[in-house]
């Protein structure tokens, strides 16, 4: 065999360096997002991502990579397909982990066939009961291009009793009984300005049995039963419910029924087709938001407005089928 002339050698030292080159530069074409805070033991922070998954319908892995450098406080993490757990419920939707001290966590999740923007959301909580614990993180598609990925809200939810909402994706509500009654909550949601039925994720928990009702308010003002969330034996439920075609303004109805003490906390997860409209802020010192309308009936004062750590709802949260 004939050696390499000079330029055969050349031309083989520039193939070389350019694979090597396009194979760097095909590993770094990838959609990849830092994001870093600090929780605290008695909250839960929601960081809410956006991706792009562009113009032809694909399905992707989305990898979380987090962590932690606090021995004591550790993590406890979700990674959810928002769109997907109001459709189709937890299964496919949601991956978790947890560390109980310093060190990192991998989840990641299996998207359905998507186009356009969809909204997934990172629920950070420590995994032990009290101090605090930093995260550092990382979300990655490694077959969407960089800049598919973008930060679009924080929020934090203390273990209080009230209405929280999640970034325009729903709304969280906890509550305590000292006996029977019925508390009922409003949730006003912008369906848009042309009818469309949706589909929602509802999940609610309790320390003993009770019921949640699920009512869609009709333009009348009657309300259409959606479902109804029965709390027993593990005395937590969840269920994807479906609306009739509707626009504009629209009021979804949960009312908890407690037939004895107990303390309550319920979920509404809607698509990212419609918006949860967040209740004005209350000045002058006073308790906090109640979901814009609440009203409570039976057992006089059972309907307690307390403004108390809970630290039973975060133990009651994360016993459920999702971490919200």
């Amino acid at each position: 065999m004939m050696p390499d002339t000079f330029q055969e050698h050349i031309v083989k030292h520039f193939t070389v360096v350019m694979t090597t080159v396009l194979l760097a530069a095909a590993v770094n074409a990838q959609a990849s997002l830092p994001f870093a805070g600090n929780v605290r033991a008695d909250e839960t922070e929601h960081v809410l991502f956006e991706v792009d998954f562009g113009g032809a319908h694909q399905s992707i892995t989305l990898d979380l990579a987090i962590s932690t450098t606090s021995a004591a406080g550790g993590l406890d993490v979700a990674l959810i397909d928002l769109d997907e757990l109001a459709l189709n419920g937890t299964a496919t939707s949601t991956d978790t982990g947890f560390n109980p001290g310093a060190g990192a966590i991998n989840v990641s999740l299996v998207t359905p066939s998507y186009m356009g923007v969809h909204q997934f959301m990172v629920s950070v909580e420590t995994f032990g009961a009290t101090g605090s614990s930093d995260f550092s993180g990382t979300m990655t598609a490694a077959a969407l291009n960089p800049g598919a990925i973008t930060e679009s809200g924080r929020t934090v939810i203390p273990y209080l009793t009230g209405y929280y909402d999640l970034l325009g994706r729903g709304a969280r509500f906890a509550a305590l009984s000292t006996g029977a009654g019925t508390v009922s909550t409003d949730v006003n949601v912008n369906f848009g300005s042309v009818d469309q039925a949706i589909t929602l994720w509802v999940q609610a928990e309790a320390f003993t049995a009770g019921t949640v009702e699920v009512y869609e308010v009709l333009p009348a003002g009657t309300e259409n039963l959606l479902g109804t969330l029965t709390l027993s034996g593990t005395f937590e439920d969840d269920d994807n419910l479906t609306t009739s075609p509707r626009n504009g303004t629209v009021t979804l109805r949960v009312k908890i029924v407690a037939t004895s003490a107990n303390q309550f906390i319920w979920h509404v997860v809607l698509p990212g087709t419609v918006a949860s409209i967040a209740p004005p802020k209350k000045s002058g010192g006073g308790k906090s938001d109640s979901g814009g309308c609440s009203t409570s009936d039976g057992g006089g004062s059972w309907w307690l407005a307390l403004l108390v750590v809970l630290g039973c709802v975060g133990v009651t949260t994360r016993a459920g089928t999702a971490r919200i």
